[in-house]
């Protein structure tokens, strides 16, 4: 009988957001498309592996095997008897974070599982690691580039010619991809959440804002349920606002349905790029140049404050300033002007599609 031949395998990771995994799909993709098993090891995160499922990894996809960081001792025992049953060829260190915000701890954590398992695998990271003198090939990776682009440009350093220069978009699920290509549910949906709180604007902003903007928008704000309880009183209750919350799935299917987006410094300035939603989106702490380029998603960044870009997860101030000295107004003067650049396919109600999704929760409607 002849023994199995198993494909080349990778290590790739280590992922803790939906934004900087959307983009190393291309990446992973390709790799899945040139025959390698590629073992993706995301932080602990129920979300980060349903995100994985929403995903389009192309017809290579059964190739792609998911892994967590182990939380608990019986966790831990699963994760380490899969790296003894692993040889990749080659572990890879995602550069998806900006240089600020690089951590000593992935390089670290990926570099001492191949010393203990994975002997013959090289370590392939950038140059601007806090860690990279354990790599065995350090790549000069532009940290300052967008975040699109800063994953493919150090794969193209690493295959080199193999490689197309223009980043491949990703793509989420056919469901999902067609719903952008559907008139508008919504003129506006605004998703006012984000993982780290300076990364979110204050919720007494929005009043302001939605007095701004035509009384004709129809408007959807989508979150989680700690996300949008907030806003529920503070919005005027004479406008046509729907709160809705709901699956991941249905979240995307949402942002996909709207004609613009109000967002944060978050994984939906991403996922508009990918759905091709115009957008303007909030930032603070981050210097945006670093995270998106210039195209469907404007960005809000006033740099006023000294400590701006600082990277940090939280903020040593008594207050985030980057995001609380942001003027509703600058927000709805944007969303105005965006709109207006993106005027086809303005949702209507008599259009027949401002509707909630069957398995879409609405919170509160201000028509109800």
């Amino acid at each position: 009988m002849s023994k199995e031949v198993r494909p080349p395998q990778i290590v790739y990771g280590v992922f803790k957001g939906m934004g900087d995994l959307l983009w190393a799909v291309p990446v992973i993709t390709a790799e899945l498309d040139r025959g390698y098993q590629v073992h993706l090891i995301l932080f602990s995160s129920p979300a980060l592996v349903e995100f994985c499922t929403l995903v389009d990894f192309g017809l290579n996809r059964s190739l792609l095997v998911i892994h967590t960081l182990p939380r608990t001792a019986r966790e831990a025992l699963v994760f380490l008897t899969m790296c003894s049953g692993v040889s990749p060829k080659m572990v890879w260190v995602s550069p998806h974070a900006p240089a600020l915000a690089a951590s000593w701890k992935i390089p670290l954590v990926l570099w001492t599982l191949k010393t203990l398992f994975w002997g013959s695998a090289r370590v392939v990271g950038a140059t601007t690691e806090p860690m990279a003198r354990l790599f065995d090939r350090a790549l000069p990776v532009d940290r300052s580039l967008p975040l699109k682009q800063r994953e493919w440009s150090m794969y193209a350093l690493l295959r080199g010619d193999a490689v197309a220069a223009d980043v491949p978009l990703p793509r989420f699920a056919p469901e999902i991809m067609q719903e952008a290509s559907e008139p508008s549910r919504f003129d506006l949906i605004i998703h006012p959440g984000a993982m780290a709180l300076n990364r979110t604007w204050p919720h007494n902003k929005y009043p302001e804002v939605i007095a701004l903007l035509p009384e004709e928008w129809t408007i959807g704000v989508l979150g989680l349920p700690q996300d949008i309880e907030p806003l529920r009183g503070m919005l005027p209750a004479d406008r046509s606002i729907v709160f809705l919350t709901g699956s991941l799935r249905q979240a995307l299917l949402t942002l996909a349905g709207a004609r613009i987006l109000l967002v944060m410094d978050s994984g939906n300035v991403h996922f508009a790029e990918v759905l091709g939603r115009p957008a303007v989106a909030v930032f603070g702490k981050e210097d945006p140049s670093t995270i998106i380029p210039r195209g469907l998603v404007e960005p809000v960044y006033e740099k006023s404050v000294p400590c701006q870009p600082c990277g940090l997860a939280v903020c040593t101030q008594t207050e985030p300033f980057c995001m609380t000295n942001l003027a509703p107004a600058t927000v709805a003067s944007r969303l105005i002007r965006l709109a207006g650049a993106h005027a086809k396919g303005m949702a209507s109600f008599s259009a027949g599609r401002f509707d909630v999704p069957a398995d879409l929760i609405a919170l509160l409607s201000h028509d109800a």
